[in-house]
C-alpha cells in the first residue's frame, strides 16, 4: 500500500475505524478501570484512541478554516505522514503530557464510555467523508493535507485497537490484520537511519530487538 495513495489511505482509515468500533462493542465493561497500557486504564486508552483517531480531525479542520477565513497563511505543508510524526515526536518531549491527555479523554467519555466512543467514531468518519484529499488541517506542528493526516490517524487507530484487544483479552476483528500490515509499513518508514538495520535484522530473525526499541523516537 502506498502511504500517499488517497484511495488506499481512505480504505485503511475506514477499516481501522470499523475495527475500533467492533472491538469497543466487545470490550467487557468490567475492564474499564483496569490497567491497559502503561499508566492508562482501559477507559483512558479508549479515550485516547477516540481523540487521536477522530476528535483531532475536527479540531484541526476547524483550526485551518479559521486561519484561512482570517486571511492568514498556514505556512509550509508537512511532507507526508512520516514528516508529521517526526515533527510531533520532536514537539512533545514530555511523555507525561500525552499520558495526562489520555486520562482526560477517558474521563470525557462520561458515564456511557463505549456509547460515547461509538458516537465519536461515527462523527469522525462522517466528517472524513466530506473532506477532499487536498483539504488542509492545521496541527500544532504545522499544516498537512487531509489524506496525509488520515494516514496518521489510521495508524493510531490500528495500533491502539491492537492495544485494546491485548488489554481486554479478546479476539482481533477481521479488519485488523490488514490494518496492522499498513501500520507496520508506516512504522518502518518512521525509523531513523541509525535504527533501520536493527529493525530489518529483527523482523527477519537475524538479530534481537534491543529492550525498549521503538520506531517512535
Amino acid at each position: 500500500m502506498s502511504l500517499h495513495d488517497p484511495v488506499s489511505v481512505r480504505e485503511w482509515y475506514a477499516d481501522s475505524s470499523a475495527a475500533f468500533v467492533d472491538v469497543v462493542d466487545r470490550v467487557p465493561a468490567s475492564t474499564l478501570d483496569r490497567p491497559a497500557l502503561g499508566e492508562w486504564t482501559m477507559r483512558s486508552l479508549v479515550g485516547h484512541t477516540c481523540r487521536s483517531g477522530f476528535t483531532t480531525i475536527e479540531i484541526y479542520v476547524a483550526a485551518a478554516r479559521d486561519r484561512i477565513d482570517a486571511g492568514e497563511g498556514l505556512g509550509d505543508l508537512l511532507d507526508g505522514p512520516a514528516a508529521y510524526f517526526h515533527a510531533a515526536l520532536d514537539w512533545v518531549t514530555d511523555q507525561a503530557v500525552i499520558t495526562e491527555a489520555g486520562v482526560r479523554a477517558g474521563v470525557g467519555l462520561g458515564d456511557d464510555p463505549f456509547d460515547h466512543a461509538h458516537d465519536l467514531a461515527a462523527r469522525g468518519v462522517a466528517l472524513v467523508d466530506t473532506l477532499a484529499d487536498d483539504d488542509l488541517l492545521l496541527t500544532p506542528v504545522g499544516a498537512i493535507s487531509a489524506v496525509d493526516y488520515l494516514a496518521t490517524r489510521a495508524f493510531e487507530l490500528s495500533v491502539h485497537t491492537l492495544d485494546i484487544v491485548d488489554a481486554a483479552g479478546i479476539e482481533p476483528p477481521v479488519q485488523l490484520p490488514g490494518c496492522a500490515r499498513r501500520a507496520a509499513a508506516l512504522a518502518a518508514s518512521l525509523t531513523r537511519d541509525y535504527d533501520v538495520y536493527t529493525l530489518l535484522r529483527g523482523i527477519l530473525g537475524r538479530g534481537e530487538m534491543p529492550d525498549g526499541f521503538t520506531c517512535l523516537r
